[in-house]
């Protein structure tokens, strides 16, 4: 869906676009030529049939020379993880946010829900204080390391995006330290989720369960 449809879709809500002057405490739109990653991601990316995927380093994804290129310019030299987000994700489930900054590339057009670090209290966060933001297929976007996200929300049949991190990014933890349920990932569940509850995420995500139509 275009960016008209879908805010027509979700008339109870504001939905901006990155590119609008709301984004630019969240982050920074930049611009580069996508089309080798899209055309590798469409054709070797699997979509699930239900839920959704994440895998944090994709050595096809991690080769392509654009993914290199951003690595370079935007983490300073630092080692850089790159892998799929792919799914059918209508809902902002929980947040996340991490040290340093992450990229995320849209392989298709989605809305990301976002926070800001700086609103939470302990840990937990007023869910109505969340903003949304459309993002344009072939945009890459850098979400500051204060940037509360999560999974993005798909506007047609499924959502894919490619996202940089720094390496080691979410792998596993020898146990949990707080909120940091793995490496260099922070986590909050929405209060609805008693799944990711039950196994041990901290439910800090209040209010109703924002939904994209």
């Amino acid at each position: 869906m275009t960016f008209e449809q879908v805010k027509e879709g979700n008339a109870n809500k504001k939905i901006y676009k990155v590119t609008d002057d709301a984004f630019k405490c969240f982050g920074k739109v930049y611009d580069y030529d996508t089309k080798e990653l899209i055309e590798y991601a469409t054709k070797n990316i699997e979509v699930p049939k239900i839920g959704d995927f994440y895998q944090a380093s994709d050595a096809g994804l991690e080769s392509i020379a654009v993914v290199q290129t951003i690595s370079e310019d935007l983490f300073g030299g630092l080692i850089v993880q790159a892998g799929p987000c792919t799914g059918h994700n209508q809902a902002l489930t929980g947040f996340e946010y991490h040290q340093g900054s992450e990229v995320v590339i849209a392989v298709t057009d989605c809305v990301l829900i976002l926070g800001k670090r700086e609103n939470m209290e302990g840990n937990t966060y007023q869910g109505e204080k969340a903003e949304l933001f459309y993002v344009k297929k072939g945009q890459v976007v850098e979400l500051y390391g204060t940037t509360l996200h999560y999974t993005p929300c798909k506007v047609d049949d499924f959502f894919m995006t490619v996202v940089l991190l720094l390496k080691g990014t979410n792998e596993a933890l020898d146990k949990p330290i707080g909120i940091c349920r793995k490496k260099n990932k922070y986590f909050i569940a929405h209060s609805s989720q008693t799944e990711k509850i039950k196994v041990g995420n901290y439910p800090g995500l209040l209010g109703e369960l924002i939904f994209i139509q």
